[in-house]
């Protein structure tokens, strides 16, 4: 979805990015608005999912004893 929103919206220039056929971009963001139940013809739907995908990646990960161990 990043680079969906970095190529202002455009499923053309975010498949060339991303090396897949524009369809697959349109079905991946299909099954988003599909899941989450936010529109993305919907400026405010948009908005929530722009919002909670840069809190997402924001959030500080819990360690994991793999990540703990001292390896």
């Amino acid at each position: 979805m990043d680079v969906w929103f970095d190529c202002g919206g455009s499923a053309e220039e975010a498949a060339k990015r991303l090396y897949v056929h524009p369809d697959t971009v349109r079905t991946r963001l299909r099954r988003i608005a599909e899941r989450t139940g936010r529109p993305l013809t919907d400026p405010r739907g948009i908005t929530e999912l722009a919002t909670a995908l840069r809190a997402v990646r924001q959030t500080p990960r819990p360690s994991t004893p793999e990540s703990t161990d001292g390896s």
